[in-house]
């Protein structure tokens, strides 16, 4: 089997190698090739390249040889890249496909090392690998860089909006389909597509909330992973300090330092929340106890649950503390969230009037509740809330369904119950119409589409 990874390093000199301060982004190319396929991603700093991992899945019905074979030579191949500090490899067999990966950490990895083991992969002279130089080697090679995709897997142009949505005319979609787009490009495209439609608002000023657009947009890029995204406009929050742009840990510092142990006047509920989706999404692996313990220490001190800041927002807080607080094993904190939350509650909302037995609390309630639970591994009263908030659910779709047939459907609802009858009743509907499922991981699937992307 004909080897087929390269891994397209060029190296140039770099007097002063300062990288603390410059954001780090990524850019991965592909190339397909008979019965494989390549991706390169470079990660980089400025010009610099950081990291470097090179993919390759080959079909094992496409191999001239039998899997085995394949296998064998691959690993061979792997041995030898790690032989080399700063080198990791790994290989899988699996659904028909073996993928090769070999990663390169170069802050562990010496230029000169690689550049000897590996004289076809790394070209030019000096002591760092350049990005810019590398982008155009694997673009001669005839790699293409890859464009961006949502979590569903359908092609985007980077920042929420769908090819297939028909957001824009149908030759730019194909021209982005066949040439993909650049990032600077996809800010353009987006910037042009906001300002025309508060263009054609009747009364732009008041129509939306800027801050609050913004706001959904920063949750967006968290519930499809889009880390880029997210990166690029969480700038409009925490604007750079010093020309300096502010991480995580220096947006943490913003929202909950308090000279003198004091609670920080910027801080509030809606906006740790968003913080704490996109660390425990993007971050998490970066982040050790001790940051953990001094996030605890600082949200502490925070005068957390006022009505001022929402309950609703502090319930979301304290669902991603406790995960923090079990993720470290720190169980007595995460008991003790555990222990406000529940004491929060009735101080701080009014239960559902004339509801049965045992649904106090709305459909929001009783999710998050359902969630803590499950969290803490108390897995039948997890069971329990999660099985009311898809009670609630399902009897509000079905009055809405309802409400539509008497009123001759003008809402235009995306699909048909087919009920109708006599006005429902929620004691009834629990009775008789509520499914019941025997695991968590069943009533989360039905109820995914009953929750606000915001609030998952």
């Amino acid at each position: 089997m004909k080897k087929a990874m390269k891994l397209f390093a060029v190296l140039f000199t770099a007097l002063f190698v300062l990288l603390g301060c410059a954001k780090e982004e990524s850019t991965a190319f592909e190339l397909k090739n008979g019965p494989h396929t390549s991706t390169i991603t470079y990660y980089y700093k400025g010009d610099v390249v950081t990291k470097q991992s090179a993919e390759t899945k080959y079909v094992i019905s496409e191999l001239p040889i039998s899997e085995d074979e394949a296998m064998e030579q691959l690993k061979e191949e792997n041995e030898e890249y790690t032989k080399i500090k700063g080198i990791t490899a790994t290989l899988e067999s699996k659904d028909g496909v073996i993928t090769q990966l070999v990663t390169i950490d170069y802050s562990v990895a010496k230029v000169k090392d690689l550049q000897k083991a590996f004289p076809d992969s790394f070209s030019g002279d000096g002591n760092v690998v350049s990005f810019k130089a590398s982008k155009e080697l694997v673009e001669k090679a005839g790699f293409k860089e890859k464009k961006y995709k949502d979590t569903k897997g359908i092609w985007t142009i980077g920042y929420g909006f769908n090819m297939e949505s028909k957001t824009f005319p149908d030759e730019l979609v194909k021209k982005w389909d066949k040439n993909g787009i650049t990032k600077e490009e996809a800010d353009k495209i987006l910037k042009e597509h906001i300002d025309s439609i508060f263009e054609n608002l009747d009364d732009s000023e008041h129509a939306f909330n800027i801050e609050n657009l913004r706001y959904a947009l920063l949750h967006y890029y968290i519930e499809t992973n889009n880390q880029l995204g997210y990166e690029c406009y969480i700038k409009e929050l925490y604007p750079p300090i010093l020309g300096i742009d502010s991480d995580y840990k220096v947006q943490k510092n913003i929202l909950l330092y308090g000279e003198d142990g004091k609670y920080c006047e910027n801080y509030s509920n809606r906006d740790f929340y968003l913080w704490l989706r996109a660390l425990w999404t993007f971050y998490l692996s970066d982040i050790d106890k001790e940051f953990w313990n001094e996030l605890a220490e600082q949200w502490e001190k925070q005068d957390y649950i006022p009505i001022f800041y929402g309950i609703n927002d502090y319930e979301l807080c304290v669902n991603y503390m406790i995960k923090l607080a079990v993720h470290f094993g720190d169980m007595q904190r995460a008991e003790k969230y555990k222990k406000e939350f529940d004491m929060a509650l009735p101080n701080k909302k009014e239960p559902m009037e004339d509801a049965p037995s045992g649904y106090t609390w709305p459909f929001f309630d009783c999710y998050i509740i359902a969630q803590v639970n499950e969290t803490l591994g108390n897995i039948e009263i997890a069971k329990e809330n999660y099985h009311k908030a898809l009670s609630m659910a399902t009897f509000g779709e079905a009055r809405w369904e309802q409400y539509e047939e008497q009123h001759g459907g003008i809402w235009k609802t995306y699909k048909d119950f087919g009920y109708s009858g006599p006005d429902l009743k929620f004691e009834d509907w629990i009775k008789d119409s509520t499914v019941t499922y025997d695991t968590i991981e069943e009533y989360k699937k039905v109820l995914d589409k009953y929750v606000f992307y915001m609030y998952k």
